[in-house]
């Protein structure tokens, strides 16, 4: 709440008159946040897949609509082979990475705490303008910063621990041996490192803290 508070923040214009105004960006802004939060819900639910395969996936799919949408309003660019490895490496960072490590964010955090992460990533950007242009923020970006702030720190330190029951489930994903619900035995020994395969989770019951991960979606009363 405090978090999406502070969004509604930056979005109000306060210099629009005596009364309280909505900037036509920011309609569009919200636009795009409720299509990012309806394909957030579904990463999550791919979440348990290797989150390489789910990269390149996405990747394939939005170059090829960048590229159809350039194509019909610019035209084909020619080929540049000096700025190729520069756009190359720059779609690898701030694409393929930032996709890679969302998604396995989402798998242990669940698709509200990590949205709620990265909606801090844009205060950054933000503070770079006023480094690099030289704008000066007024009252509302630090009023919502620190509101940000305080969110994440709410989320950061909470701790959640009850008593809740795994239903007995078989699946496949990748996951590890030492989060305490993969109790499973493979043939040849003990697999430390991370791997994906069939496998099955018997019923359990227990209590421990635990995040809204992929094995902790249950309800609460």
């Amino acid at each position: 709440g405090v978090i999406t508070l502070a969004s509604a923040l930056l979005c109000v214009d306060f210099r629009a008159g005596d009364a309280l105004a909505f900037s036509p960006g920011s309609l569009l802004v919200l636009g795009a946040c409720l299509c990012w939060g309806l394909e957030n819900n579904c990463t999550r639910n791919l979440s348990l897949k290797d989150p390489s395969q789910i990269v390149v996936i996405k990747g394939f799919g939005s170059g090829l609509v960048a590229l159809t949408i350039a194509a019909a309003t610019e035209g084909l660019p020619k080929f540049n082979s000096a700025l190729a490895p520069g756009a190359l490496a720059l779609g690898f960072v701030s694409y393929g990475l930032s996709i890679y490590f969302y998604v396995r964010a989402q798998r242990a955090l669940g698709a509200a705490r990590t949205s709620m992460y990265y909606a801090a990533a844009p205060f950054f950007g933000v503070v770079l303008s006023f480094l690099l242009l030289g704008e000066r923020p007024g009252w509302p970006f630090f009023a919502g910063m620190a509101m940000m702030a305080a969110g994440s720190a709410l989320a950061i330190y909470e701790k959640h621990s009850h008593t809740h029951r795994h239903e007995a489930l078989m699946h496949e994903h990748r996951h590890s041996h030492a989060d305490g619900h993969h109790a499973h035995v493979h043939d040849g020994g003990e697999l430390l490192a991370e791997h994906t395969h069939t496998h099955a989770h018997e019923e359990l019951a227990h209590a421990h803290e635990h995040t809204p991960d992929s094995h902790h979606r249950h309800g609460h009363a």
